[in-house]
Order: C-alpha cells, then sequence, then structure tokens
C-alpha cells in the first residue's frame, strides 16, 4: 500500500474518532446536566415528603375506621416516597454515572487510537522524506 493511501485512510480515521468523541462529550453533557436536575428534583421530593403529615390528625380531631383508613393510606404514601427516594432515584443515579463513566472511558480509548494513528502518519511521512 502506498504511503499516501494509508495517510489518507490514518487521517479518515481520526476525523471519524474526533466527531464520536465529539457526539459523546455531547451526550456526557446532557447526562451530566439530567443528573444535576434530578438531584434537585431529589431534594424537592424529600422537602415534599412532609406534606404527606399535614394536616396532623389526632385521636380528639378524628377517630374510627375512617380515619384508620385515611392513617393506613398515609403510611403508605409515606413508603412509596421513601422507595422512589432510596432506590428509584439512586438506581437512576447509578445508571447516570455508569453510563457518563462508560462514554469518558471511550473518548480516553478514541484518544489513544488518534495518538496512534497521529504516530503512523509522521512516520509514513519521514519515510516518504527519505
Amino acid at each position: 500500500m502506498d504511503a499516501s493511501f494509508q495517510i489518507s485512510q490514518l487521517t479518515s480515521e481520526i476525523s471519524n474518532y474526533n466527531a464520536t468523541i465529539q457526539a459523546n462529550n455531547e451526550k456526557i453533557n446532557r447526562l451530566e446536566n439530567s443528573y444535576t436536575k434530578i438531584l434537585g428534583d431529589q431534594d424537592e421530593l424529600s422537602m415534599q415528603k412532609g406534606e404527606a403529615n399535614r394536616p396532623e390528625i389526632t385521636t380528639d380531631l378524628w377517630h374510627g375506621k375512617h380515619a384508620n383508613d385515611f392513617m393506613n393510606k398515609r403510611e403508605s404514601i409515606k413508603k412509596e416516597y421513601n422507595n422512589i427516594m432510596n432506590n428509584d432515584v439512586n438506581v437512576l443515579l447509578d445508571n447516570i454515572s455508569e453510563a457518563i463513566r462508560q462514554l469518558k472511558s471511550t473518548n480516553a480509548n478514541l484518544s489513544s487510537l488518534i495518538e496512534t494513528n497521529q504516530n503512523r502518519i509522521r512516520t509514513l511521512r519521514q519515510m516518504e522524506e527519505d
């Protein structure tokens, strides 16, 4: 294979790698923004959890079967809040973190390939000059 053709192929690969890195960086930015937004929403959800205790119901105000049913539903809502906050949101945040880690790892590998190709191009150009 002639050197100029190899250089052209390597240059094309570098261009493709750079395009992939750029696309991955955009994905990383979107994922990081989503992560931050979800953290904020999780804080808001945590603050809203206290609303499940309002109004405060005492046996002086309300008692009997309907009061017990209401209190059971209230406890169920609080448990769901806890499940969402402690499980669902954390799993989502972990998944986002893992996706970011994978994209960064891919970018590091592509950067290494770019460097390798650039070195090969330099070598081929030196061989052409000799």
